[in-house]
């Protein structure tokens, strides 16, 4: 276990450093990417009582870095057409736990991973189901609740959503919900 709490302290320090350096705003992927995505594979293979050291190791300061993670590899995911990388968008929900404050963000990036597994032809009820088997926690409850979801309740409109095309190519974009209300 010492190998892997020493391994998990370097790949936090480097995305650590690479946030701190960078806006979160570059194309998809992008360097911060490759590492939160080597921290999810870290978690990925640890032994179930190895995962608890990730829960207490990834702090409430990675919660914005994971959120926006997850919502960037919906899209990647559609792009790629890749079952790994929205289940790496899943996990890293997973790892989240609601610990940046408010539980709404996380929730928010759920109907993009559902969409894009969706649109990939992925079966998004499995996915979520794998997703939520890594941890006990809320935010694994909510992953595997939601696929059961009245369809119109987990699609992208009713989190303001939208598919774009853009110069970077596929992505999720959040309407200006505002102008709804």
């Amino acid at each position: 276990m010492t190998d892997l709490k020493t391994t998990l302290l370097r790949v936090l320090q480097e995305i650590e450093q690479e946030a701190e350096q960078r806006s979160y705003c570059q194309p998809i992927p992008c360097n911060i990417d490759h590492q939160l995505s080597a921290l999810i594979g870290l978690f990925l293979k640890a032994h179930p009582p190895e995962r608890q050291q990730f829960f207490s190791l990834v702090s409430s300061s990675f919660s914005g870095l994971l959120i926006s993670f997850a919502e960037r590899m919906a899209s990647l995911g559609v792009t790629e057409k890749s079952r790994v990388r929205l289940l790496e968008g899943l996990i890293a929900l997973v790892l989240e736990d609601y610990r940046g404050g408010d539980p709404k963000d996380n929730i928010m990036i759920l109907p993009l991973l559902y969409h894009a597994a969706e649109k990939i032809g992925a079966d998004a009820r499995e996915l979520f189901s794998e997703a939520a088997s890594y941890a006990s926690n809320k935010a694994a409850r909510q992953i595997l609740d939601f696929p059961q979801r009245n369809p119109r309740d987990k699609s992208l409109d009713a989190f303001f959503y939208e598919e774009i095309d853009g110069a970077d190519g596929f992505r999720y974009k959040q309407k200006e919900w505002w102008r709804f209300s």
